[in-house]
């Protein structure tokens, strides 16, 4: 694939790629499982990633990824990158959402974040409940990261590879560039594997 990637090609390549993965099971929807009825998770108990739709996420589930647990957001991954890629304008935030999520995060993220809070609403990062407000928090952030993308097998990394040169291909918003100028084009380089420890 190069950047003239054809969505019928993408998709049928993040199915092929997360076809093995398996429900996680009831429990193993919510981090906590009060953030169930809480962050409206409720609605994925027993959903299969097939009847996920625009529909469904536009229904109260736009910001359900910060609270899944990271082996529910692997199986319904495939779903939310062929969605974003397909409806991203008819989901208001939720491309943002899974963009971010496959982005790492970095220092000026939150600088940026904090400057706008304090200046629009005059508040502290704790005040606005704004994490991470510090390095430790960054690393935690970081770690997590981390943790989804070695999750993930080599087939399924390529795929967000190819999800993302195709979403910002279609939709140039600079958040996909973000994402693969962070991370995904030296990734590619390494045949996303990861080296070292």
């Amino acid at each position: 694939m190069n950047s003239q990637i054809i969505l019928s090609e993408l998709k049928e390549k993040i199915i092929a790629a997360f076809n093995v993965v398996e429900y996680p099971g009831d429990d193993k929807i919510a981090i906590k499982q009060w953030y169930l009825d809480a962050e409206h998770l409720d609605g994925y108990v027993g959903r299969k990633r097939e009847n996920v739709t625009v529909d469904f996420i536009n229904d109260g589930h736009r910001q359900c990824t910060t609270f899944m647990t990271q082996e529910a957001l692997r199986y319904y991954l495939p779903v939310y990158l062929i969605l974003c890629a397909e409806h991203a304008l008819d989901m208001d935030i939720f491309s943002d959402e899974i963009i971010m999520y496959l982005t790492p995060p970095i220092k000026e993220d939150y600088e940026k974040i904090l400057e706008f809070v304090q200046e629009e609403f005059g508040e502290t990062p704790e005040e606005a409940c704004i994490f991470p407000s510090n390095h430790d928090e960054l690393e935690v952030a970081q770690n997590e990261f981390f943790s989804f993308i070695k999750m993930l097998s080599k087939e399924q990394r390529e795929v967000v590879y190819y999800f993302l040169v195709y979403y910002e291909g279609k939709y140039q918003d600079g958040d996909g560039k973000e994402a693969l100028d962070r991370f995904w084009e030296e990734f590619k380089d390494h045949d996303f594997e990861f080296r070292g420890k």
